[in-house]
């Protein structure tokens, strides 16, 4: 499970700003032993979105409100290997990009909004080849998340 939390602005009805993180946490077993390792993610950031224009458009695009977004941050990787709580920690900055729906629940008070977020950034470990016997060359590329959450306005 992921914790999102953040603060969203509108600038008008096409712009906004989000600023705030989310908190991830995740386990694998490594290759070569049976210690399983603990991976979290911190990351906080600032995030622009542009809403399109949807008033000439057909209605079920009307009230999916699309919207694609762009941002950055600082990425923070925390390994915790499970049998001695041994922690490695690194910090990173990042940017992300991607796309959204945002729906309407209750007009000027509640949302619903999917989105799709393309996250890189890169690690001291990025180029690790230690996973090659579980069919992974090494740790480069972009990871992404696809997040549901609820928007409380006031």
């Amino acid at each position: 499970p992921t914790i999102d939390l953040k603060i969203h602005y509108w600038f008008d009805f096409n712009f906004a700003l989000d600023i705030g993180g989310y908190f991830s946490s995740h386990y694998f077993d490594p290759p070569s032993g049976t210690d399983r390792t603990t991976v979290s993610f911190l990351q906080a950031g600032i995030t622009a979105k542009y809403y399109f224009d949807t008033k000439n458009l057909p209605a079920p695009l009307s009230f999916a409100a699309p919207y694609l977004l762009g941002g950055f941050g600082s990425y923070t990787k925390i390994e915790t290997l499970t049998s001695d709580g041994t922690q490695a920690s690194e910090s990173t900055v990042g940017f992300n990009a991607g796309a959204g729906l945002e729906f309407v629940i209750k007009p000027r008070k509640v949302y619903f909004t999917l989105e799709n977020r393309w996250h890189f950034m890169s690690f001291s470990d990025t180029g690790t080849q230690i996973y090659q016997k579980r069919g992974i060359q090494d740790l480069s590329g972009a990871f992404f998340t696809i997040v549901g959450s609820l928007l409380l306005t006031w």
